[in-house]
Protein backbone atom coordinates (compact mmCIF):
# COMPACT_ATOMS: atom_id res chain seq x y z
CA UNK A 1 0.00 0.00 0.00
CA UNK A 2 2.94 1.97 -0.61
CA UNK A 3 4.53 2.33 3.00
CA UNK A 4 8.10 3.87 2.93
CA UNK A 5 10.45 0.97 3.72
CA UNK A 6 12.81 1.39 7.32
CA UNK A 7 15.59 -0.26 8.36
CA UNK A 8 15.27 -0.59 12.42
CA UNK A 9 15.73 -3.01 14.81
CA UNK A 10 13.07 -5.73 15.17
CA UNK A 11 10.25 -5.02 17.73
CA UNK A 12 8.84 -7.61 19.34
CA UNK A 13 5.48 -7.37 20.94
CA UNK A 14 4.69 -9.20 24.49
CA UNK A 15 0.32 -9.00 25.19
CA UNK A 16 -0.78 -8.94 28.42
CA UNK A 17 -2.59 -11.87 31.16
CA UNK A 18 -5.12 -13.66 28.77
CA UNK A 19 -3.61 -12.11 25.58
CA UNK A 20 -2.19 -15.45 24.60
CA UNK A 21 -4.04 -18.64 23.49
CA UNK A 22 -2.50 -22.06 21.62
CA UNK A 23 -1.95 -25.54 23.08
CA UNK A 24 0.00 -24.80 26.00
CA UNK A 25 -3.00 -23.41 27.21
CA UNK A 26 -5.81 -25.31 26.25
CA UNK A 27 -4.87 -28.40 24.99
CA UNK A 28 -6.36 -29.22 21.58
CA UNK A 29 -6.42 -25.61 20.34
CA UNK A 30 -3.28 -25.39 17.80
CA UNK A 31 -0.80 -22.85 17.32
CA UNK A 32 -0.57 -20.16 19.35
CA UNK A 33 -2.64 -16.61 18.60
CA UNK A 34 -4.37 -13.69 20.42
CA UNK A 35 -7.61 -15.98 20.96
CA UNK A 36 -10.13 -14.14 21.85
CA UNK A 37 -7.93 -11.05 22.73
CA UNK A 38 -7.75 -11.02 19.03
CA UNK A 39 -10.11 -8.12 19.91
CA UNK A 40 -7.85 -5.52 21.65
CA UNK A 41 -4.93 -6.81 20.17
CA UNK A 42 -5.07 -7.47 15.95
CA UNK A 43 -6.04 -3.96 15.55
CA UNK A 44 -2.65 -2.78 17.82
CA UNK A 45 -0.87 -5.02 15.55
CA UNK A 46 -2.55 -3.44 12.09
CA UNK A 47 -0.97 0.03 13.82
CA UNK A 48 2.05 -0.78 13.95
CA UNK A 49 2.14 -2.50 10.26
CA UNK A 50 1.30 0.80 9.08
CA UNK A 51 4.28 1.81 10.75
CA UNK A 52 6.34 -0.37 8.13
CA UNK A 53 6.93 -3.08 10.54
CA UNK A 54 6.09 -6.55 9.03
CA UNK A 55 5.22 -9.81 11.03
CA UNK A 56 7.88 -12.60 10.95
CA UNK A 57 10.77 -9.89 9.49
CA UNK A 58 11.25 -7.13 12.07
CA UNK A 59 7.80 -7.66 14.25
CA UNK A 60 7.54 -10.79 16.49
CA UNK A 61 5.03 -11.31 18.75
CA UNK A 62 5.82 -13.06 21.56
CA UNK A 63 2.82 -15.59 22.89
CA UNK A 64 2.93 -17.60 25.99
CA UNK A 65 1.65 -18.89 28.61
CA UNK A 66 0.36 -15.87 31.03
CA UNK A 67 -1.16 -18.43 33.25
CA UNK A 68 2.54 -19.52 34.21
CA UNK A 69 4.56 -17.72 36.55
CA UNK A 70 7.08 -14.75 34.80
CA UNK A 71 10.10 -15.97 35.07
CA UNK A 72 9.33 -19.61 33.40
CA UNK A 73 7.57 -17.65 30.34
CA UNK A 74 10.98 -15.63 29.71
CA UNK A 75 13.17 -18.31 29.50
CA UNK A 76 10.48 -20.68 28.04
CA UNK A 77 8.98 -18.08 25.56
CA UNK A 78 10.64 -14.64 25.26
CA UNK A 79 14.36 -15.86 24.77
CA UNK A 80 13.23 -17.65 21.96
CA UNK A 81 11.60 -15.15 20.51
CA UNK A 82 14.62 -13.00 21.10
CA UNK A 83 17.24 -15.18 19.25
CA UNK A 84 15.08 -15.68 16.80
CA UNK A 85 14.70 -11.91 15.64
CA UNK A 86 18.08 -11.51 16.28
CA UNK A 87 19.10 -14.63 13.69
CA UNK A 88 16.68 -13.61 11.18
CA UNK A 89 17.73 -9.98 11.02
CA UNK A 90 21.01 -10.12 11.86
CA UNK A 91 21.02 -7.75 14.21
CA UNK A 92 22.57 -8.13 18.25
CA UNK A 93 19.91 -5.70 19.74
CA UNK A 94 15.80 -5.53 19.52
CA UNK A 95 13.12 -3.68 21.12
CA UNK A 96 10.60 -4.70 23.17
CA UNK A 97 6.81 -3.33 23.73
CA UNK A 98 4.39 -4.55 26.29
CA UNK A 99 1.20 -4.33 27.11
CA UNK A 100 -0.09 -4.84 31.04
CA UNK A 101 1.69 -7.98 32.58
CA UNK A 102 3.80 -8.44 29.57
CA UNK A 103 5.83 -5.46 30.87
CA UNK A 104 6.45 -7.73 34.13
CA UNK A 105 7.70 -10.87 31.76
CA UNK A 106 10.49 -8.32 30.00
CA UNK A 107 11.87 -7.10 33.55
CA UNK A 108 11.82 -10.89 34.46
CA UNK A 109 14.37 -11.41 31.79
CA UNK A 110 16.42 -8.23 31.90
CA UNK A 111 16.75 -7.89 35.60
CA UNK A 112 17.66 -12.00 35.45
CA UNK A 113 20.32 -14.18 34.62
CA UNK A 114 19.40 -14.67 31.71
CA UNK A 115 19.91 -11.65 30.29
CA UNK A 116 21.78 -11.20 26.98
CA UNK A 117 22.40 -7.57 27.09
CA UNK A 118 20.20 -7.61 23.24
CA UNK A 119 17.59 -4.87 24.29
CA UNK A 120 17.68 -1.48 23.55
CA UNK A 121 14.68 -0.06 24.11
CA UNK A 122 11.47 -1.27 26.47
CA UNK A 123 7.95 0.34 26.11
CA UNK A 124 5.45 -0.58 29.59
CA UNK A 125 2.05 0.27 28.34
CA UNK A 126 -0.22 0.25 31.58
CA UNK A 127 2.29 -2.52 33.46
CA UNK A 128 1.54 -3.15 36.43
CA UNK A 129 5.53 -2.09 37.60
CA UNK A 130 4.22 -2.16 41.68
CA UNK A 131 0.94 -4.29 40.82
CA UNK A 132 -2.57 -3.94 40.79
CA UNK A 133 -5.29 -4.21 44.03
CA UNK A 134 -7.36 -5.97 41.66
CA UNK A 135 -5.31 -8.85 41.89
CA UNK A 136 -6.65 -9.39 45.37
CA UNK A 137 -9.80 -10.23 44.72
CA UNK A 138 -8.56 -13.02 42.23
CA UNK A 139 -5.89 -14.53 44.24
CA UNK A 140 -7.49 -14.75 47.49
CA UNK A 141 -11.24 -15.20 47.20
CA UNK A 142 -11.18 -16.07 43.45
CA UNK A 143 -13.31 -13.89 42.01
CA UNK A 144 -13.52 -10.24 40.07
CA UNK A 145 -13.77 -6.63 41.28
CA UNK A 146 -17.62 -5.93 39.52
CA UNK A 147 -16.96 -2.47 40.35
CA UNK A 148 -14.33 -1.67 38.42
CA UNK A 149 -13.90 -4.52 36.10
CA UNK A 150 -17.57 -3.83 35.05
CA UNK A 151 -16.30 -0.61 33.37
CA UNK A 152 -13.85 -2.63 31.17
CA UNK A 153 -16.72 -5.10 29.71
CA UNK A 154 -14.21 -7.21 27.51
CA UNK A 155 -11.46 -7.69 29.95
CA UNK A 156 -14.56 -8.87 32.74
CA UNK A 157 -15.57 -11.42 29.73
CA UNK A 158 -11.94 -12.61 29.12
CA UNK A 159 -11.87 -13.43 33.03
CA UNK A 160 -15.16 -15.33 33.58
CA UNK A 161 -14.98 -17.34 30.42
CA UNK A 162 -11.78 -18.32 31.03
CA UNK A 163 -12.17 -19.27 34.48
CA UNK A 164 -15.96 -20.89 33.90
CA UNK A 165 -14.05 -23.00 31.19
CA UNK A 166 -10.98 -23.93 33.58
CA UNK A 167 -13.58 -25.32 36.22
CA UNK A 168 -15.77 -26.66 33.71
CA UNK A 169 -13.09 -28.49 32.39
CA UNK A 170 -11.37 -29.91 35.79
CA UNK A 171 -14.94 -30.62 37.16
CA UNK A 172 -13.57 -28.86 40.22
CA UNK A 173 -14.29 -25.72 41.96
CA UNK A 174 -11.93 -24.23 44.91
CA UNK A 175 -9.32 -22.08 45.19
CA UNK A 176 -6.62 -24.58 44.95
CA UNK A 177 -7.19 -25.08 41.19
CA UNK A 178 -7.08 -21.41 40.44
CA UNK A 179 -3.53 -20.65 42.41
CA UNK A 180 -2.17 -24.09 40.58
CA UNK A 181 -3.87 -22.70 37.32
CA UNK A 182 -3.04 -19.36 37.67
CA UNK A 183 0.46 -18.32 39.79
CA UNK A 184 0.74 -15.27 37.41
CA UNK A 185 -1.91 -13.62 39.27
CA UNK A 186 0.23 -13.45 42.65
CA UNK A 187 2.51 -11.81 40.56
CA UNK A 188 0.20 -8.83 39.51
CA UNK A 189 -0.72 -8.74 43.53
CA UNK A 190 0.50 -5.16 44.79
CA UNK A 191 3.96 -4.90 46.13
CA UNK A 192 6.14 -3.73 49.39
CA UNK A 193 6.74 -0.10 47.04
CA UNK A 194 2.66 -0.07 46.70
CA UNK A 195 2.41 0.12 49.97
CA UNK A 196 -0.48 -0.96 52.05
CA UNK A 197 -3.71 -1.00 50.52
CA UNK A 198 -6.42 -3.47 52.96
CA UNK A 199 -8.62 -1.19 55.41
CA UNK A 200 -9.94 -3.06 58.08
CA UNK A 201 -13.56 -2.27 58.42
CA UNK A 202 -14.70 0.08 60.99
CA UNK A 203 -11.30 1.52 61.24
CA UNK A 204 -8.67 4.00 59.69
CA UNK A 205 -6.15 1.42 60.12
CA UNK A 206 -4.58 -0.37 57.19
CA UNK A 207 -3.64 -4.44 57.34
CA UNK A 208 0.52 -3.71 57.36
CA UNK A 209 1.65 -5.13 53.50
CA UNK A 210 3.98 -7.09 55.15
CA UNK A 211 2.69 -8.86 57.70
CA UNK A 212 -0.18 -10.20 54.96
CA UNK A 213 -0.40 -14.30 54.64
CA UNK A 214 -0.39 -13.46 50.56
CA UNK A 215 2.92 -11.44 49.36
CA UNK A 216 4.02 -10.63 45.92
CA UNK A 217 7.45 -12.16 46.18
CA UNK A 218 8.16 -11.88 42.59
CA UNK A 219 7.76 -8.23 42.32
CA UNK A 220 9.25 -7.37 46.10
CA UNK A 221 12.24 -8.82 44.61
CA UNK A 222 12.49 -7.22 41.11
CA UNK A 223 11.74 -3.73 42.15
CA UNK A 224 14.76 -4.18 44.89
CA UNK A 225 16.96 -4.47 41.92
CA UNK A 226 14.68 -2.05 39.51
CA UNK A 227 17.25 -0.12 38.66
CA UNK A 228 19.01 -2.76 36.78
CA UNK A 229 17.70 -2.00 33.54
CA UNK A 230 18.97 2.06 33.73
CA UNK A 231 22.19 0.97 34.21
CA UNK A 232 22.38 -2.00 31.28
CA UNK A 233 21.74 1.48 29.31
CA UNK A 234 18.15 0.15 28.09
CA UNK A 235 16.00 2.95 27.17
CA UNK A 236 12.97 3.07 29.06
CA UNK A 237 9.21 4.82 28.23
CA UNK A 238 6.39 4.33 30.55
CA UNK A 239 2.61 4.57 28.72
CA UNK A 240 0.40 5.58 31.80
CA UNK A 241 -3.40 5.91 31.32
CA UNK A 242 -5.08 8.11 33.86
CA UNK A 243 -8.74 9.36 33.99
CA UNK A 244 -10.57 6.32 35.02
CA UNK A 245 -11.87 5.39 38.16
CA UNK A 246 -9.47 2.24 39.54
CA UNK A 247 -9.04 0.37 42.85
CA UNK A 248 -6.28 1.54 45.05
CA UNK A 249 -7.44 0.11 48.46
CA UNK A 250 -10.00 -2.30 49.62
CA UNK A 251 -12.16 -2.21 52.74
CA UNK A 252 -12.09 -5.73 54.24
CA UNK A 253 -13.57 -7.28 57.46
CA UNK A 254 -11.55 -10.37 59.01
CA UNK A 255 -12.37 -13.41 57.35
CA UNK A 256 -14.35 -16.04 59.24
CA UNK A 257 -13.25 -18.97 56.43
CA UNK A 258 -9.82 -20.86 56.01
CA UNK A 259 -10.06 -21.43 52.82
CA UNK A 260 -10.00 -17.94 51.25
CA UNK A 261 -9.73 -14.15 51.75
CA UNK A 262 -6.77 -14.89 54.13
CA UNK A 263 -6.28 -10.82 54.66
CA UNK A 264 -9.40 -10.53 54.80
CA UNK A 265 -12.53 -10.15 52.98
CA UNK A 266 -13.72 -7.04 50.80
CA UNK A 267 -16.77 -5.01 51.39
CA UNK A 268 -15.61 -1.54 50.02
CA UNK A 269 -13.15 -0.43 47.62
CA UNK A 270 -11.43 3.34 47.66
CA UNK A 271 -10.37 4.78 44.10
CA UNK A 272 -8.69 7.31 42.70
CA UNK A 273 -9.04 8.93 39.19
CA UNK A 274 -5.52 8.82 38.64
CA UNK A 275 -5.27 5.14 37.06
CA UNK A 276 -7.03 2.96 33.59
CA UNK A 277 -9.33 1.30 35.57
CA UNK A 278 -7.14 -1.55 36.15
CA UNK A 279 -3.35 0.22 36.96
CA UNK A 280 -3.04 3.10 38.96
CA UNK A 281 -0.55 5.78 37.66
CA UNK A 282 1.68 5.23 40.84
CA UNK A 283 2.27 1.48 39.60
CA UNK A 284 2.59 2.24 36.01
CA UNK A 285 5.34 4.57 36.95
CA UNK A 286 7.48 2.56 39.94
CA UNK A 287 10.58 2.30 37.13
CA UNK A 288 12.92 4.84 35.70
CA UNK A 289 12.45 5.83 32.35
CA UNK A 290 9.95 8.93 30.32
CA UNK A 291 6.94 9.19 31.38
CA UNK A 292 3.64 9.18 29.04
CA UNK A 293 0.03 10.22 30.62
CA UNK A 294 -3.13 9.48 28.48
CA UNK A 295 -6.46 9.98 29.37
CA UNK A 296 -7.65 6.26 28.32
CA UNK A 297 -8.34 2.69 29.99
CA UNK A 298 -6.76 -0.43 30.27
CA UNK A 299 -7.05 -1.20 26.64
CA UNK A 300 -8.15 1.63 24.63
CA UNK A 301 -4.43 2.81 25.85
CA UNK A 302 -2.95 0.32 23.14
CA UNK A 303 -4.42 2.53 20.35
CA UNK A 304 -4.29 5.66 22.00
CA UNK A 305 -0.69 5.08 22.86
CA UNK A 306 0.09 4.53 18.63
CA UNK A 307 1.77 8.13 18.33
CA UNK A 308 3.51 7.71 20.88
CA UNK A 309 5.22 4.72 19.91
CA UNK A 310 5.80 5.83 16.17
CA UNK A 311 7.84 9.35 17.92
CA UNK A 312 9.63 7.07 20.34
CA UNK A 313 10.59 4.28 17.62
CA UNK A 314 11.62 6.95 15.42
CA UNK A 315 8.94 5.32 12.42
CA UNK A 316 8.33 7.22 9.57
CA UNK A 317 4.24 6.48 8.45
CA UNK A 318 2.91 6.73 5.22
CA UNK A 319 -0.05 9.65 4.65
CA UNK A 320 -2.43 7.10 3.53
CA UNK A 321 -2.19 4.41 7.07
CA UNK A 322 -4.73 4.96 9.09
CA UNK A 323 -4.32 4.12 12.62
CA UNK A 324 -7.32 2.44 14.10
CA UNK A 325 -8.65 3.47 17.54
CA UNK A 326 -10.61 1.02 19.63
CA UNK A 327 -12.90 3.85 20.88
CA UNK A 328 -14.48 3.74 16.98
CA UNK A 329 -15.50 -0.33 17.41
CA UNK A 330 -18.38 -1.67 19.16
CA UNK A 331 -18.26 -3.40 21.92
CA UNK A 332 -18.94 -6.83 23.03
CA UNK A 333 -22.55 -7.65 24.41
CA UNK A 334 -22.51 -11.41 24.48
CA UNK A 335 -19.63 -13.76 25.44
CA UNK A 336 -20.92 -17.59 24.21
CA UNK A 337 -18.80 -20.98 25.46
CA UNK A 338 -19.95 -23.99 24.44
CA UNK A 339 -18.83 -27.41 25.06
CA UNK A 340 -19.29 -30.85 23.19
CA UNK A 341 -20.81 -29.67 20.08
CA UNK A 342 -20.86 -31.22 17.03
CA UNK A 343 -22.91 -28.23 15.30
CA UNK A 344 -23.76 -24.88 15.95
CA UNK A 345 -26.39 -22.70 14.12
CA UNK A 346 -26.65 -18.96 14.96
CA UNK A 347 -29.18 -16.31 13.64
CA UNK A 348 -28.38 -12.76 14.47
CA UNK A 349 -31.29 -10.18 12.94
CA UNK A 350 -31.25 -12.12 9.42
CA UNK A 351 -28.25 -13.42 9.16
CA UNK A 352 -27.91 -17.31 9.52
CA UNK A 353 -24.08 -18.84 10.31
CA UNK A 354 -23.28 -22.45 10.72
CA UNK A 355 -20.68 -23.96 12.62
CA UNK A 356 -19.81 -27.64 12.27
CA UNK A 357 -16.82 -29.75 12.89
CA UNK A 358 -14.56 -26.73 13.84
CA UNK A 359 -15.50 -24.78 10.75
CA UNK A 360 -17.63 -22.21 10.27
CA UNK A 361 -19.35 -19.54 7.56
CA UNK A 362 -19.02 -17.24 10.06
CA UNK A 363 -19.21 -14.18 7.53
CA UNK A 364 -20.47 -11.19 10.10
CA UNK A 365 -17.81 -8.38 11.27
CA UNK A 366 -20.04 -8.79 14.45
CA UNK A 367 -19.17 -12.31 15.55
CA UNK A 368 -15.65 -13.23 16.65
CA UNK A 369 -15.66 -17.35 16.87
CA UNK A 370 -13.04 -19.33 18.03
CA UNK A 371 -12.20 -23.02 18.68
CA UNK A 372 -11.32 -23.64 22.17
CA UNK A 373 -10.76 -27.56 21.80
CA UNK A 374 -12.38 -30.45 20.28
CA UNK A 375 -15.82 -29.75 20.08
CA UNK A 376 -15.60 -26.83 22.12
CA UNK A 377 -16.07 -22.87 21.46
CA UNK A 378 -16.20 -19.35 22.04
CA UNK A 379 -18.10 -16.74 20.65
CA UNK A 380 -18.03 -13.48 20.94
CA UNK A 381 -20.77 -11.06 19.59
CA UNK A 382 -20.27 -7.39 19.15
CA UNK A 383 -23.39 -4.26 20.27
CA UNK A 384 -25.16 -3.07 17.28
CA UNK A 385 -28.72 -3.07 15.54
CA UNK A 386 -29.22 -6.30 17.22
CA UNK A 387 -32.97 -7.43 17.72
CA UNK A 388 -32.08 -10.69 18.74
CA UNK A 389 -29.72 -14.22 18.73
CA UNK A 390 -31.15 -17.31 18.25
CA UNK A 391 -28.62 -20.27 18.78
CA UNK A 392 -29.51 -23.68 18.27
CA UNK A 393 -27.02 -26.57 19.09
CA UNK A 394 -26.60 -30.25 18.27
CA UNK A 395 -24.55 -31.64 20.78
CA UNK A 396 -22.07 -34.98 20.84
CA UNK A 397 -24.53 -38.16 20.91
CA UNK A 398 -24.50 -39.44 24.47
CA UNK A 399 -22.58 -36.22 25.97
CA UNK A 400 -23.26 -33.46 28.22
CA UNK A 401 -23.09 -30.76 26.45
CA UNK A 402 -22.95 -27.37 28.30
CA UNK A 403 -23.61 -23.59 26.78
CA UNK A 404 -22.84 -20.53 29.35
CA UNK A 405 -23.61 -16.77 28.21
CA UNK A 406 -22.22 -13.75 29.55
CA UNK A 407 -24.19 -10.45 28.87
CA UNK A 408 -22.65 -6.73 29.27
CA UNK A 409 -25.37 -4.25 31.90
CA UNK A 410 -25.53 -1.18 32.45
CA UNK A 411 -24.19 -2.47 35.92
CA UNK A 412 -20.73 -4.89 34.45
CA UNK A 413 -21.24 -8.04 33.20
CA UNK A 414 -23.27 -10.80 34.16
CA UNK A 415 -24.06 -14.64 33.56
CA UNK A 416 -27.42 -14.71 32.24
CA UNK A 417 -27.62 -18.02 30.58
CA UNK A 418 -25.97 -21.74 32.08
CA UNK A 419 -27.93 -24.82 30.57
CA UNK A 420 -26.82 -28.40 30.34
CA UNK A 421 -28.32 -30.49 28.19
CA UNK A 422 -28.36 -33.95 25.89
CA UNK A 423 -28.38 -34.56 22.25
CA UNK A 424 -29.80 -30.64 21.80
CA UNK A 425 -30.25 -27.16 22.99
CA UNK A 426 -32.04 -24.12 21.98
CA UNK A 427 -32.03 -20.89 23.11
CA UNK A 428 -32.73 -17.08 22.07
CA UNK A 429 -31.12 -14.02 23.60
CA UNK A 430 -32.77 -10.42 23.30
CA UNK A 431 -31.08 -7.51 23.07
Amino acid sequence: MGYYKYVNKPLIFIPGILGSLGEDIIPGYGKFDFGIAEYIYRPFIEGLINMGYEEEKDLYICFYDWRKENRYSAKQYLLPIIEKAKERTGVENVDLLCHSMGGLLARAYIQSELYMYDIDKIIMIATPNAGSANAYYFWEGGQLPESTVGDNPFLNMLWKGFVWYLKASKKKDDMCILHSEFPSVKELLPSEEYGDYLIFKGASTFVPINSMKCKNTFLNILNRYKDLSHSYGVLTDLICGTDKKTNKYIQVSKSNTEEKWWDGQPYNNINTIFGDGTVTIESACNMCGRKHFLESDHTDILYDSLPIIRDILNRPISPYAIMTNMKNRISPLYSIIIKNAKNINIKLNNINMNICNGKGDIESEKILFKKLSENDYWIMIEEGNMEFVDIFIDYIENEKGTIVVYKKEFEGVKKILEKTSINSYKTVLYH
